[in-house]
């Protein structure tokens, strides 16, 4: 009997040991929570959430009234304004604000405009709420890591089975939460998610081309070579055509003049561009420039043009 007495274990582990590793266990699945779902939050549904937002309340306007969401910014407007000139927000959170929940007066599609929205144009969309998940995130990490050093020196527990066990932990709960959020919140949530995986194949699609475009065709440096002086490209010249006088006589285009020189010297003006299309001679020393725009009268030193004209269709035959 006192031989089955002495083989009894007379040591017990302490009750407080076990809270305590059940409690270090508990900040190390807070850890794997925060690291999981703080990126997914942060890059995907935050901003799906404030598109989704968005586009229920551009809805809802535009089933009230299209001058509804104008009335709605207005009044939004406003609002922000009287903060900002009272003091209580600051021109960029002003922006940021408006930003945000100023409506779109049209039909949007979320998915697309999410996925294929520009990073920097997402960034400042969201940057407050990144900022906010990002300290908050930090803190909890930090937190939990402190409490787990701080507990595992005070009551003296080896952290290295508890490791383990935290490893098999989270590959369970990352496959419990990844299988969760696949099959039952998918049936739930407000997001057309057809059209995002669409989306993001399309996007994964059209970056692995351009990569493997990329390495398949490398032409190198271009070689250097002389380029050659580009040769002026004359103007058209042009195509003295007749026309009867009294297609341009009207009312005071006709004014008394001296003689303005020859015909010869009016056709060289012409031909220095090709919106003039014509020179004739009145017979009397008076020139005609006819313009594929306008047509005016040119005497020397001076030119007349029909009244209500403009002064540049007097410069494209000079």
């Amino acid at each position: 009997m006192e031989d089955i007495v002495q083989q009894i274990p007379t040591e017990i582990v302490p009750t407080e040991n076990v809270y305590i590793k059940a409690l270090i266990n508990g900040l190390g699945a807070t850890i794997i929570l925060w690291t999981f779902w703080t990126p997914f939050i942060i890059g995907f549904a935050r901003p799906l959430v404030n598109a989704q937002i968005k586009g229920y309340t551009c809805d809802y306007l535009s089933y009230l009234g299209a001058g509804q969401a104008i009335t709605f910014n207005n009044s939004l407007q406003l609002y922000l304004m009287t903060l900002l000139d009272s003091g209580v927000i600051s021109q960029s959170q002003r922006d940021y604000i408006a930003n945000i929940f100023f409506v779109n007066q049209g039909n949007d599609t979320v998915a697309a405009n999410i996925i294929n929205q520009d990073p920097q144009k997402n960034l400042d969309d969201n940057f407050l709420i990144i900022v906010l998940f990002a300290v908050t995130y930090f803190l909890v990490i930090l937190s939990c890591c402190l409490g787990i050093y701080a507990l595992s020196s005070w009551f003296s527990i080896d952290l290295g089975p508890l490791y383990k066990f935290n490893a098999v932990m989270a590959l369970i709960i990352i496959a419990i939460e990844a299988t969760f959020f696949g099959s039952v919140a998918m049936s739930y949530i407000p997001f057309d998610i057809n059209l995002i995986i669409e989306q993001l194949k399309f996007k994964l699609d059209s970056y692995l081309s351009d990569i493997g475009s990329q390495q398949l065709v490398d032409p190198g440096p271009p070689p250097i070579s002389p380029v050659p002086p580009v040769p002026p490209v004359p103007k058209p010249a042009c195509q003295f055509q007749a026309a009867p006088l009294q297609d341009y006589f009207i009312g005071d285009w006709v004014q008394p003049t001296t003689n303005f020189g020859t015909l010869d010297e009016a056709q060289q003006r012409c031909i220095l561009t090709s919106q003039c299309v014509g020179v004739t001679t009145t017979g009397d020393g008076n020139y005609i420039l006819t313009s594929t725009r306008n047509k005016y009268v040119e005497y020397p030193g001076t030119t007349y043009q029909n009244k209500g004209s403009t002064s540049w269709l007097l410069n494209e035959c000079r």
